[in-house]
């Protein structure tokens, strides 16, 4: 039997890294029916982390409303950890560069 483990960081501003194994562990299954494969997923602290984390953590998801680079309301989750010491969350979420959208990319007009 094979044995694949499938750890792969989001593609910045398209896909996230989750949604990516499930798209491989698919494909590979097409393949070799019988393999065992584990996904985990990985981040590089921009977007996606606080997902990546959260995935293999007994963490509460929180939403909250915050405001994105271009001051528009958005909705962002973090994770807290179940015994209440820890807080997972990425500033990428509020302020990452997928948030603007091309023509709006000038530092000038926007926050961090």
């Amino acid at each position: 039997m094979k044995k694949i483990l499938l750890a792969f960081d989001s593609f910045k501003g398209s896909v996230g890294s989750l949604d990516i194994a499930k798209a491989a562990e698919k494909a590979i299954l097409k393949v070799y029916p019988h393999c065992n494969i584990t996904t985990f997923p990985i981040a590089d602290g921009g977007e996606g982390t606080t997902e990546a984390i959260c995935t293999g953590l007994n963490v509460d998801r929180i939403s909250c409303l915050v405001h994105d680079p271009l001051m528009n309301p958005i909705e962002v989750t973090y994770g807290i950890t179940r015994d209440g010491t820890t807080a997972i969350l990425e500033m990428a979420a509020a302020s990452g560069l997928p948030l603007v959208p091309d023509l709006l990319r000038n530092p000038m007009n926007t926050s961090t």
